[in-house]
């Protein structure tokens, strides 16, 4: 009788692990500075989906759980550049500090009005000569390319630096000197070049990509 009430109780106990701790549950927390090491509150912190995961305390600190990993998660606090950070169930353990940079917005203007991007570690890039700002389209439908590569290439045809199309196909690049080439690439798209030869700080680029090897147009 001892022996089945003992048995009883550890089930018991194994059942209410199980449904106190549910399977794939995940708790992420880790600290937000500012560009002067200074823990930063109230930065919102979002997933790629779009849901609101909280926002940082006092002390910079943000806690949460969630179900599922991986996942991508964004930090936000105005006039600052947004950062993104990739969780999967290696590091969500031991994520390191997040730094917010302040933004600085330089405005662009054509036909369509104007585009304001911020330029991140806009000291970082050192000497260029121009930042070339502009937006890449599929040819067929004109909706936006989304995580084209953009390029400054050297002599040597070597890039320089390099940067991806954002969610509405837009990208802004340093060009470290002039006259320069600019590489535009995606999978399954022939990979354009054009030469960047004057000054055109002001002007937004527009490129625009087929598939099946069909060629670009660009202006």
């Amino acid at each position: 009788m001892n022996r089945q009430i003992f048995i009883f109780v550890t089930l018991a106990l194994s059942m209410s692990d199980l449904f106190a701790q549910p399977q794939g549950k995940y708790d992420i927390h880790g600290v937000v500075y500012d560009s002067d090491n200074l823990p930063m509150k109230n930065v919102a912190i979002s997933s790629n989906d779009g849901s609101n995961m909280g926002c940082t305390d006092s002390l910079g600190q943000y806690d949460f759980s969630i179900d599922v990993l991986p996942i991508t998660i964004d930090f936000k606090y105005q006039g600052c550049v947004t950062q993104s950070l990739f969780i999967n169930n290696r590091n969500y353990e031991s994520l390191p500090p997040i730094v917010m940079d302040n933004e600085v917005i330089l405005d662009f203007f054509d036909e369509r009005g104007s585009l304001k991007v911020s330029a991140p570690k806009l000291e970082n890039y050192g000497d260029y000569a121009d930042i070339m700002v502009g937006s890449v389209y599929w040819f067929e439908d004109s909706l936006p390319v989304v995580g084209a590569i953009v390029a400054e290439l050297n002599k040597k045809g070597k890039t320089v630096y390099s940067v991806t199309t954002d969610r509405e196909g837009n990208f802004y690049i340093p060009l470290k000197k002039l006259p320069t080439i600019v590489e535009i690439r995606y999978i399954g798209c022939v990979t354009a070049r054009i030469r960047v030869t004057t000054k055109k700080v002001k002007k937004l680029h527009k490129f625009y990509l087929q598939e099946d090897h069909s060629g670009f147009q660009c202006d």
